[in-house]
């Protein structure tokens, strides 16, 4: 059973198809800014940042983790996550409306920047927004 609030385990996401990847793992981006960890999927790849009190600088964290995927900067074994949809999900317990109109702002440029990417924010339990997520790849 999955606790409120939290990302699914690893078994979770076995059965979902998911494989996660640690991001403060990866060699390559010691010296980056990036995004907490990755969820992918056959042909989408969610970025995951958590925070408690989500911030501007939160949303480029995801922002550049998904120009770094983009520019094929991250290589994961197995996976093919250049040529994906990307989704980043900022999962913050509060995201204050300063940083909703950051996000509005920036979503607007950024579908054009960077292909196929777009930003949703979740601020309880991930595993509904994760699971509307790989539904929606489907249809």
């Amino acid at each position: 059973m999955q606790r409120k609030g939290r990302m699914p385990s690893r078994r979770e996401g076995r059965k979902a198809g998911l494989k996660r990847v640690n991001l403060d793992r990866l060699a390559e981006l010691r010296h980056r800014k990036h995004a907490d960890y990755l969820l992918i999927a056959k042909d989408v790849v969610i970025i995951v940042e958590e925070t408690g009190r989500a911030k501007t600088d939160d949303v480029n964290q995801l922002i550049e983790t998904a120009k770094l995927i983009r520019e094929g900067a991250i290589y994961i074994e197995d996976a093919r996550i250049e040529q994906a949809r990307i989704v980043g999900v900022l999962h913050a317990r509060r995201v204050d409306s300063m940083v909703r109109r950051y996000l509005m702002q920036k979503s607007m440029k950024l579908s054009k920047a960077i292909k196929g990417f777009s930003i949703r924010t979740s601020s309880c339990d991930l595993k509904p927004v994760i699971a509307k997520l790989l539904t929606a790849r489907k249809g």
